[in-house]
């Protein structure tokens, strides 16, 4: 995903002839940082953890109540 997470940085100027400048640079994000998709609802959502019927332990969308494993 591109723009996600820019980050500024000021560079100073190596030489005497040089400016200096503001780079922009797009660094990794986390995978906790990250929300799912949902394709039926179209909405993004966090997860919750639940436990289904056989007694399993899933993952749930919070928002549209969505299993995912």
């Amino acid at each position: 995903m591109a723009g996600v997470n820019v980050k500024t940085k000021h560079v100073k100027p190596r030489s005497e002839n040089e400016s200096g400048q503001i780079m922009t640079r797009e660094f990794p994000i986390h995978s906790s940082n990250v929300m799912l998709y949902s394709n039926k609802e179209n909405v993004a959502s966090r997860i919750c953890y639940t436990f289904d019927d056989a007694g399993r332990k899933v993952r749930m969308l919070k928002k549209t109540g969505e299993i995912i494993d």
